[in-house]
């Protein structure tokens, strides 16, 4: 008996040991995951991950006498054109002209649970009438996310959107 607990004591500290931890870099990455157009509206999926668990806004953060429009927002999507086969940028942004409607977005805060506060997931973008007109066909969005820290990810584009008439 004491040899089969042995081995059984054994057989789980092997499997455990081979559980791997998941560790990303403290500043977030992400990636298009899904991109879908369907009438006036934009769908996108982007998958993160953040090795210290702190992407995302808690309700109410950085808004009243807290408010900072470099803060407010944490999901960035920058418009562009294609004019004579360059892409141009589209400026639309809140924190210049506060007139402007941008396609800046804010994902809520989910605290990562356990030892590991790594955080790994994918966020959903709906945009209703996204299009701008401007007498352009073509257009794309350059896309990255901020962490809490202001860790800013890298920048991922979407692909060529051609306008809904």
């Amino acid at each position: 008996m004491n040899n089969r607990f042995f081995f059984f004591i054994l057989l789980v500290t092997g499997l455990v040991s081979c559980l791997k931890r998941e560790s990303y870099p403290d500043t977030p990455a992400i990636g298009m995951r899904a991109q879908e157009i369907i009438g006036d509206s934009a769908y996108f999926a982007i998958d993160f991950t953040d090795g210290d668990g702190d992407f995302g806004l808690n309700e109410g953060e950085f808004e009243g006498e807290n408010y900072d429009c470099r803060k407010y927002y944490n999901i960035f999507m920058k418009y562009y054109e294609l004019d004579n086969g360059v892409w141009e940028l589209y400026e639309l942004d809140p924190c210049v002209d506060p007139d402007y409607v941008p396609y800046y977005y804010r994902a809520p805060y989910a605290e990562p649970t356990g030892q590991n506060k790594t955080q790994k997931g994918f966020v959903e973008v709906e945009i209703g009438n996204w299009a701008i007109n401007t007498g352009r066909d073509t257009c794309r969005f350059e896309i990255f996310i901020v962490d809490r820290a202001q860790n800013k990810s890298n920048i991922i584009y979407s692909k060529t959107l051609v306008k809904p008439d």
